[in-house]
């Protein structure tokens, strides 16, 4: 870790952070600073140094490689190097849109915000906030978060050169991918995750190398992928046989979803656990399920189940709940339908008959 072996240098950041709370996400940490320390004080450029470091003596030759290099950012703080704030122009800087309305009301983030008192003095507490500031102020908050990005795609540029002058991308796969999103103030002024919308649940997924079929390389694929969709892809690059009692397909093969799956189950640990929430995702159309409440005795209430359903194509925002609308009801009970199977296959594979068959049954 680099408490042990640079802790003068975390300490140098952990001071420069001291004021951007629990998770570095207060108003401080979205706000963010030009950072005034060496990139290897970071965190991240420590994460950096240590896997340059073993690409340079750590590879045995005579193996496939494996590697793994994961960053904190541009999760929040917003403390950046220079270098990297001076790649944009504040002007060039959008503004987050804003929906007609001052706040949710019969949504999944509103039934949470209802049942955690703390997540939703923390969204008031930086609403408050960023309602009063400059439009210049705003879109600072946001060049930052765009600097931290380029800056970790710096260190990916690093690691990649040094795999291609090792020769080690000549038979290669790689992937990028990212855990969640960022809300950024979407949603009249909404920070970090916590939710089903596409800025928290939408991921970049890119898959790269000399693996990847010549005719595919340096396409857009529109088709529905998930994350779950690693695990199988890699599996089978690596000529291995998939586990088919996991989810997921082949991302590289001929199977492809419907659509995309996320669920949804509150906002910490510490807090109640509200009543999951289920979302059901098309390319032109999104349906959310979800009920009120805690998960507690939610079994009890599944009569009490309430919806959103958005347009996307024409409502990319999801700022309009066609959920109630008459004239949207059977897309909306093909969405349902999808989503009840979906659930249903992905968990009718867990369980299999420990026969001398074993996991045969779930491989046709």
């Amino acid at each position: 870790m680099m408490g042990d072996s640079h802790p003068k240098a975390l300490d140098a950041y952990h001071q420069e952070t001291k004021d951007f709370g629990s998770g570095e996400e207060n108003v401080n940490g979205y706000t963010g600073l030009t950072s005034q320390i060496p990139m290897n004080q970071h965190r991240d450029g420590w994460v950096a140094e240590q896997a340059l470091q073993f690409l340079d003596g750590g590879i045995d030759p005579a193996r496939p490689l494996f590697f793994y290099l994961s960053f904190l950012k541009p999760h929040a703080g917003f403390n950046v190097p220079k270098v990297f704030e001076d790649l944009y122009r504040l002007e060039d800087i959008p503004d987050i849109p804003q929906p007609p309305w001052e706040d949710e009301v019969q949504t999944h983030l509103a039934a949470s915000d209802e049942l955690n008192s703390n997540s939703r003095q923390s969204y008031i507490d930086k609403k408050k906030v960023w309602e009063q500031r400059s439009l210049e102020e705003r879109r600072r908050t946001t060049l930052r978060y765009w600097a931290n990005c380029s800056w970790l795609d710096h260190y990916f540029g690093l690691a990649l050169e040094k795999l291609e002058n090792q020769g080690r991308l000549e038979n290669a796969l790689i992937v990028f991918v990212s855990d969640h999103g960022e809300m950024l103030g979407e949603r009249q002024f909404r920070f970090t995750k916590y939710n089903l919308y596409d800025s928290s649940v939408r991921v970049p997924l890119i898959l790269s190398g000399t693996h990847i079929q010549e005719q595919k390389r340096g396409t857009i694929d529109q088709e529905p992928a998930e994350l779950v969709d690693l695990v199988p892809t890699l599996t089978r690059a690596a000529g291995l046989e998939a586990n088919p009692m996991l989810p997921g397909v082949d991302l590289l093969g001929d199977l492809r979803h419907r659509g995309t799956f996320c669920e949804f189950h509150g906002k910490g640990v510490t807090a109640p656990h509200s009543a999951p929430a289920y979302m059901w995702r098309t390319t032109e159309w999104k349906l959310i399920l979800y009920m009120e409440g805690s998960v507690a005795e939610s079994a009890s209430r599944v009569h009490e189940t309430k919806g959103e359903l958005y347009h996307l194509t024409v409502d990319p925002h999801e700022w309009t709940n066609l959920y109630a609308e008459e004239q949207h009801a059977v897309i909306r009970e093909q969405l349902k339908t999808e989503l009840l199977m979906h659930l249903a296959v992905s968990w009718a594979k867990g369980p299999f008959f420990y026969d001398r068959g074993g996991t045969k049954p779930l491989e046709r």
